[in-house]
């Protein structure tokens, strides 16, 4: 999947991420034209707050990746996935 790390980083900065990771199907190269991109999110001390400021978020990853994202932050990882999801979860920025 080609990206643009420019912008990716933009947004990053903008949004106080510290780390920011693909899982699911774009992990695994499994994803389809219809597949979203669903993404693991770090934020640092002033990150974003909010739903709000996630759903701007999302919204502006989308544009950068040519797909629907859905945005997760760890504490919000189901217990019954979180292994699997940590386990597969590819770094796009930052350090996990």
């Amino acid at each position: 999947m080609k990206i643009d790390r420019a912008e990716l980083e933009k947004i990053c900065l903008r949004y106080g991420v510290e780390f920011l990771g693909v899982f699911g199907s774009v992990a695994r190269g499994e994803d389809s034209p219809d597949s979203d991109v669903d993404m693991l999110v770090r934020f640092g001390k002033k990150g974003v707050k909010g739903l709000m400021g996630m759903v701007a978020m999302e919204r502006q990853l989308g544009e950068v990746f040519g797909k629907k994202v859905d945005l997760v932050t760890r504490d919000f990882l189901s217990p019954y996935f979180r292994e699997n999801i940590l386990a597969e979860v590819k770094p796009v920025y930052g350090k996990a």
